[in-house]
C-alpha cells in the first residue's frame, strides 16, 4: 500500500504475506492492524491522527499524533524515521 489511506474511524487490516509497505497513513479514532511481520512506513511519508496501530513498525517517516488524543501503539516500533510527536 503505497497511496495514501484515511482509515477514519474504520478498523483496516492489513493482509500481507509478509511485511506490508505503508504510505501516508491517517486515523481519526480508527484501527490499523499490520501482517504478524509487521509493516515498514517509507522515508518521507507520514503516520497522522489518533487511533490504535496494532503490530510492529518500522519506522522511515514520521508519526505526528494529533486531534488532542493519542496513537496508541500495540508492538515495537524501530527504525530511523523521526519520533512521535
Amino acid at each position: 500500500m503505497r497511496g495514501t489511506l484515511d482509515a477514519a474511524g474504520a478498523t483496516v487490516v492489513i493482509q500481507d504475506p509478509d511485511s506490508a509497505i505503508v504510505g501516508n497513513v491517517t486515523l481519526a479514532g480508527g484501527v490499523l492492524e499490520l501482517p504478524a511481520l509487521g509493516g515498514v512506513l517509507e522515508a518521507g511519508k507520514r503516520l497522522t491522527g489518533h487511533g490504535t496501530v496494532r503490530g510492529p513498525l518500522l519506522n522511515h517517516g514520521y508519526i505526528i499524533g494529533g486531534g488532542g488524543l493519542p496513537l496508541v501503539f500495540h508492538g515495537m516500533i524501530t527504525g530511523l524515521g523521526q519520533g512521535v510527536s
